[in-house]
């Protein structure tokens, strides 16, 4: 490993511009500054944390992981880039909880490390950060890994459910770990839905056809899968306004597959919007206010402890406020739901998919004034899509302000993260306004997977 004092110098670019103090775009390779130059543009992967505690969490989580972050398999330079793009920009970004406990480096790193299929899955993935300018900085190498991931999961498939019947058990993770990567490439890379709907429909078969043979020991990784499948599956039945694919939520089993004790609650928003989706119509204003707030049903804090009380929680509501947002359907006020001052992003977060379930189910207009106190740059963030994706449905002529404001936010979101699928969600719904404004129905069969 690196030193601590190494590590302050290893940000996004590489080494050669680190060593020379050079600006470094970081974005392609060899990188702007290594070509006006004439340079040797040096990247290699290095596993690096802020501090000895944080690098040895990372060491005992991630069993196996080679040291000094050498892959077992042959990287040719463009690999190394995206390896490294991966574990210093992508896994420290992306995830709403991030950092060496995260399971998009605990799990999925390992992972990678066994199989050449799922790291080819993550070298894609990787190439999706690199938009910028209206292009992406590594789409050759990007476009590359995809086919390469594909033929390697045909492999798996036939290794699997072939005449031979060959296929381990770690193949079916491995498979199902490089459908899932695939899913959130074709997702974030801004596809449509003939690309990513059949990633999720094949891995909905995977979990209902295999069961026990993909998570026989309900292990960390096929929690971690499992969790980023049901929701994946989840944000696409409120992105398309129908039931799942799968029936997790619906049956209250997806806690019992990860760990034992009572079923999930009725009550918690992933099980009130799959019941939404699925046409449930005893829903009320009353079970949403009952949810109690906690965000840790998000794929990154799939692992995390539920000793004690947990990264994404609020208090729960009281009755009174139940009833209130009840018997008040206009009410979206903020203060109203909680004083201004308690307010953490984690709070505001939380209360903004209270509202966005509220409107999902009434198929309402709401104030979005909620969404301008989340800070730019907080690690929320990334949950945005889904309650912009649910509310800006509903936005007529009458909240132009609000529009713009959306509008505004993507294309900062766009501009921090370097991800195309928030520019296309802003296309999205500047079309599907258009439409709105002239009483058309948007035809567009470009269906964008929000979330």
């Amino acid at each position: 490993m690196n030193s601590a004092k190494q590590h302050r110098r290893s940000r996004d670019g590489c080494w050669t511009c680190r060593r020379r103090k050079k600006k470094c775009d970081g974005t392609s390779f060899p990188c702007g500054t290594c070509s006006r130059l004439g340079l040797s543009c040096e990247r290699d992967t290095r596993l690096v944390w802020e501090d000895d505690a944080r690098r040895e969490a990372m060491r005992r989580r991630a069993r196996g992981l080679p040291r000094r972050g050498i892959w077992p398999f042959e990287l040719d330079a463009t690999e190394s880039v995206l390896l490294d793009h991966y574990i210093q920009r992508f896994s420290k970004t992306y995830p709403t909880f991030s950092g060496p406990d995260s399971p998009f480096m605990t799990v999925l790193l390992p992972l990678s490390t066994r199989s050449r299929v799922v790291l080819n899955s993550l070298l894609a993935l990787s190439g999706v950060q690199t938009w910028q300018n209206g292009s992406f900085g590594m789409g050759e190498g990007m476009l590359k890994m995809r086919e390469k991931a594909l033929r390697g999961c045909r492999m798996l498939l036939m290794r699997l459910y072939g005449p031979a019947d060959v296929g381990s058990h770690d193949d079916v993770i491995d498979l199902f770990a490089s459908c899932m990567l695939l899913l959130l490439y074709e997702k974030l890379a801004g596809e449509g839905e003939e690309n990513w709907s059949p990633h999720l429909s094949f891995i909905a078969s995977l979990c209902s056809h295999t069961g026990s043979r993909v998570f026989p020991s309900r292990d960390e990784g096929s929690q971690f899968l499992l969790s980023l499948f049901s929701y994946n599956d989840l944000v696409r039945s409120t992105s398309l306004q129908a039931p799942t694919m799968s029936d997790f939520y619906l049956r209250g089993t997806l806690s019992a597959m990860r760990q034992p004790g009572p079923t999930m609650s009725r009550f918690t928003f992933p099980n009130l919007n799959a019941r939404i989706s699925a046409g449930d119509a005893t829903v009320t204003d009353a079970d949403i206010a009952a949810w109690d707030g906690k965000m840790t049903w998000f794929p990154s804090f799939a692992l995390v402890s539920t000793d004690g009380e947990d990264p994404g929680y609020v208090r729960s509501p009281s009755l009174s406020d139940g009833q209130h947002i009840s018997m008040n359907p206009s009410i979206y006020q903020i203060e109203q739901l909680l004083p201004i001052h308690e307010l953490t992003d984690e709070k505001i977060v939380s209360r903004l998919y209270r509202i966005a379930a509220m409107v999902y189910k009434r198929q309402k207009a709401p104030d979005i004034q909620l969404l301008r106190l989340l800070p730019a740059g907080s690690a929320f963030e990334t949950t945005l899509l889904w309650p912009i994706g649910i509310v800006a449905r509903e936005l007529t002529l009458a909240y132009e302000t609000q529009r713009a404001y959306l509008i505004y936010r993507l294309e900062a979101l766009e501009h921090r993260f370097h991800m195309k699928h928030f520019s296309c969600v802003k296309d999205f719904l500047l079309s599907l306004w258009v439409a709105k404004d002239y009483g058309l129905n948007n035809d567009s069969s470009s269906v964008i997977l929000l979330g």
